[in-house]
């Protein structure tokens, strides 16, 4: 038989920041992902155990079995999942009886979909009378955004299609549906690290010369990963009050 050949859309997963890193950095990241999944569940409080979990995009399918281990009722699905027992499926394309879930979950979903819209109305459909949508998306109406320009860490193209300002999500948000809209701006991946890696980018040639070195992806010139080293002591303190 031939062999199975990776689709375009699943190669630009395989690459770029969403590449598995080497396993001793991987190691090394563990505590700054405990961190990263606290502040996920922190949208989840009130939710009692045992209810209705579906999270969109489950890649590796991490999140959902750390939701399994307390309690909850959790399927995840992912156009290109990684493991962990995720089903294939896009968001765009996800189908389930009304009223079948309690949370659904976007994390850095929206983004990549080419008609986000649809894929709420049809999260907006599976959720229960009074159900919950916890989403995450890069802020275009940012700071980070406007300092970074084209070298923005989430500009992210080809992989991010569609970019929302926080008063666009919201229109969107209600248009599918949805009634109470509660917005915060945090989290040390999308605001320390993509400020600190948006701050690195203005001073290289290449962009994500940092993640693309712990990923060995591609070649790097001396200079660019002399600026990434010098960038990324520089941009440390200038990053963490972005924090808030």
């Amino acid at each position: 038989m031939p062999e199975e050949r990776p689709s375009d859309a699943a190669r630009l997963y395989a690459e770029g920041t969403y590449a598995q890193p080497l396993a001793n950095v991987a190691r090394a990241l563990r505590p700054l992902r405990a961190v990263a999944d606290a502040e996920r569940l922190s949208f989840l409080r009130g939710v009692p155990s045992g209810a209705r979990i579906l999270e969109l995009g489950s890649g590796d399918g991490r999140f959902v079995e750390g939701l399994r281990r307390r309690g909850f009722d959790v399927h995840g699905t992912d156009p290109f999942p990684r493991g962990g027992g995720v089903g294939v499926v896009s968001a765009e394309a996800i189908e389930a009886e009304p009223g079948t879930y309690d949370v659904v979950i976007a994390w850095h979903v929206l983004e990549h979909l080419d008609d986000p819209e649809e894929s709420l109305r049809r999260a907006r459909r599976a959720l229960i009378a009074g159900g919950r949508i916890v989403v995450a998306t890069p802020n275009l109406g940012s700071f980070q955004a406007r300092l970074g320009g084209d070298r923005w860490f989430h500009q992210d193209v080809p992989r991010h299609t569609v970019l929302f300002t926080a008063v666009g999500l919201e229109a969107l948000l209600r248009r599918c549906g949805f009634g109470s809209v509660r917005i915060c701006h945090f989290g040390v991946q999308q605001n320390l690290l993509g400020m600190w890696q948006t701050i690195v980018n203005r001073l290289t040639r290449e962009q994500d010369v940092p993640f693309r070195a712990v990923k060995r992806m591609g070649r790097r010139s001396r200079s660019d990963v002399a600026r990434a080293a010098v960038g990324g002591v520089v941009a440390l303190p200038v990053a963490t009050p972005s924090r808030p």
